[in-house]
């Protein structure tokens, strides 16, 4: 599902981090109910992360996943203001 965006061509650098990353987001999703975690790994997919920064991803911290997800509601909190404005 691609919540207002165009498909993109995203390649993980290695195999392993996508699984790492799904197991480590569902404990995440086990303390937070409401997460989204579908929804934030299509955001993570939008960047242009070098190999490095993808390895990281699946030893993300609480607080880190934290910030993530608020800066992707916060965007489209402003997204959805700036077409209410159009």
């Amino acid at each position: 599902m691609t919540y207002g965006y165009a498909k993109n061509t995203f390649k993980w650098a290695e195999d392993w981090i996508e699984k790492n990353l799904r197991r480590r987001l569902f404990l995440y999703k086990r303390k937070y109910p409401l997460f989204n975690l579908e929804r934030f790994i299509e955001q993570l997919t939008r960047y242009e992360a070098d190999s490095k920064t993808q390895r990281w991803w699946p030893y993300m911290k609480d607080e880190d996943i934290a910030k993530m997800n608020k800066l992707r509601r916060r965007v489209a909190s402003h997204r959805r203001s700036a077409e209410r404005a159009d």
